[in-house]
């Protein structure tokens, strides 16, 4: 039991002394004996979850520290154990540091970059050692209908961000580039929308026009191979950048497995986190936090330069310059009565956090909102 505690070593003695003291010990005040007739020693049960998390830990949670290049080319195992540099840029793997005798000479140090690898497999057999948790890691393969439906997502490497971003469109995305606010503002929305959707005749809500186009079609999984087939992953920080613009940013590995190409749907978003970037927006716009509100100076200047909310125009009155109230802009006893609301929310226990710390009255702002809370709040 000497062993270090994340080796094999110790997890075989940890694990052989437990099973020897549930099935031959004897429990005396807390304390299982040793059955041998030789000796005194005994194992004392612990008494505080610190104690059993430095015994049950390690036998689970087991690493690997591999070091890596400082610019992420390469990670020094297999073929690259016994290298001092980086093949690619020509880094030092070690930090250099003075000899403290000469004061001139540089000696190898600690590691530049360390990658702490946790191994799959020991944790395998812990998830399959539990029966409950194996009907549920062996659901796609047993209980799953299979009904030619798809029903996870996947990733492709589709860069989405940038006057690209959306994987259907592609090129011909719409949108704008903002003058003032500096962002790109993806537009004409409706287009996704059936023909006879009303929105589609809607002008002073979106972009003043009325929307006649129909959205491309999604490209299907051999389309989309064709495009990123031929694409060449160097890691590393260093590398040039291509100049040859690709909205497809890299190969997925997932092509490798021969069914890939034949999945329709391989983008998919966060919807929780899209759903709190939304709530954060809508709240902090709501209440006019000051830095974070949506409708401020630069988004008043773009109306005017895309020319739509006449009635959202800045005013110049004298040296002052005058923002119109926009529908959603609330009064100071509004946002009062918003924040109180909040306040006398009460939830079960584990539905949400406590609304109520939430909410600062002083402030009239909402602090600390996390992903399940704007999703109560949104729904």
């Amino acid at each position: 039991m000497n062993a270090s505690r994340i080796s094999q070593e110790y997890r075989n003695g940890v694990e052989g002394l437990v099973h020897c003291a549930g099935e031959d010990g004897r429990l005396i005040k807390g304390a299982y004996y040793c059955p041998c007739v030789h000796c005194l020693n005994h194992i004392r049960l612990p008494n505080r979850n610190y104690e059993a998390k430095k015994i049950l830990c390690p036998m689970s949670l087991e690493y690997k520290k591999i070091h890596a290049c400082p610019n992420n080319c390469v990670l020094y195992t297999n073929n690259f154990t016994t290298l001092k540099v980086c093949p690619t840029c020509g880094l030092s793997r070690f930090k250099k540091k003075t000899d403290g005798s000469s004061g001139e000479e540089e000696i190898e140090g600690p590691p530049a970059k360390v990658l702490w690898y946790l191994p799959i497999i020991t944790r395998f057999k812990r998830l399959f050692a539990i029966k409950e948790d194996v009907k549920n890691l062996t659901w796609h393969e047993n209980g799953r209908k299979c009904d030619k439906f798809l029903r996870h997502s996947a990733d492709s490497g589709y860069s989405v961000k940038g006057h690209y971003a959306c994987p259907i469109c592609e090129e011909n995305t719409s949108y704008i580039q903002l003058k003032h606010g500096q962002k790109t503002a993806y537009t004409r929305h409706c287009k996704f929308l059936v023909r006879s959707h009303s929105y589609r005749r809607l002008k002073k809500a979106f972009n003043g026009c009325q929307e006649n186009e129909i959205a491309s079609t999604s490209r299907s999984g051999e389309q989309v191979y064709e495009p990123v087939k031929n694409i060449n992953i160097v890691f590393g920080k260093m590398q040039k950048k291509s100049t040859k613009k690709n909205m497809w940013k890299k190969r997925s590995i997932f092509f490798n497995l021969p069914y890939w190409c034949k999945l329709d749907v391989r983008h998919c978003i966060d919807v929780m986190h899209v759903e709190k970037n939304v709530c954060d927006s809508v709240i902090q716009t709501l209440l006019n936090i000051k830095g974070k509100r949506k409708d401020g100076v630069k988004a008043r200047q773009d109306l005017v330069d895309m020319g739509i909310r006449f009635e959202l125009y800045p005013q110049s009155i004298g040296k002052r310059t005058y923002f119109p109230p926009a529908c959603h802009t609330l009064s100071k006893k509004e946002k009062k009565s918003f924040s109180e609301c909040l306040r006398s929310v009460k939830v079960p226990q584990g539905y949400s956090s406590n609304v109520k710390s939430l909410v600062s009255m002083q402030d009239l702002k909402l602090i600390g909102l996390k992903s399940r809370d704007c999703h109560v709040l949104m729904q």
